[in-house]
């Protein structure tokens, strides 16, 4: 995931773009909340629910036996429920739904994508609320 956002977000870069549309709508979302708040409503609320229902339902319940078609479908379906504005966001995001449903279609314990999720969430909300003002 890190070598995905990264090359995405040097890609941004090199266009004049900083981050992504659903990135800034976070962070104007929860500006001026204390960080305990936003770490909890940006770090396990949306982890938790995302994986339950892209891993645990939409990938185990709904393409039961067509698991590699699962793992394609929901991970385009991840990046565009993160409201890509480009194809470059659209990659960040689905390129994350991808390594999460790899992890996922490997171990068949949704533990590993969540906590994989948890971190990723929980490093940028820390980068943001104290190395980026």
């Amino acid at each position: 995931m890190f070598c995905c956002d990264s090359l995405a977000l040097y890609l941004m870069n090199v266009q004049g773009v900083d981050t992504t549309a659903n990135q800034k709508e976070i962070v104007q979302l929860f500006a001026g909340l204390p960080f305990w708040l936003a770490f909890l409503l940006t770090t396990p609320l949306p982890a938790l629910a995302e994986e339950v229902v892209f891993r645990g339902y939409l990938y185990k319940k709904l393409f039961g036996e067509y698991r590699l078609v699962g793992l394609l479908l929901t991970s385009f379906l991840f990046g565009l429920l993160h409201g890509p504005t480009d194809w470059l966001s659209w990659f960040i995001y689905s390129s994350s739904g991808f390594v999460l449903g790899y992890v996922y279609y490997r171990t068949d314990y949704l533990v590993y994508p969540l906590a994989i999720h948890l971190m990723n969430n929980g490093i940028a909300t820390i980068v943001h609320y104290f190395f980026t003002k």
